[in-house]
């Protein structure tokens, strides 16, 4: 069984971290810096378009395992 995150703790998660990250910071700062993450996060679902799919191949190992 996959391990599931709720979508509502991964919201509150998100904005926690943003509120603790934007402490001190001026606005120009978290513009630069929003800038930052927009890029990691299009590069990141990129990546995961190209990454091996885990849960296939825990079928397919369970799959083997029964033959």
């Amino acid at each position: 069984m996959r391990n599931q995150c709720d979508c509502k703790e991964l919201v509150l998660l998100g904005t926690a971290v943003a509120l603790e990250i934007s402490q001190n910071m001026t606005s120009d700062e978290l513009t630069k810096l929003a800038g930052l993450l927009v890029i990691i996060s299009d590069e990141l679902a990129l990546l995961s378009l190209c990454a091996p799919e885990k849960a296939g191949n825990e079928e397919q190992e369970a799959a083997a395992a029964l033959l």
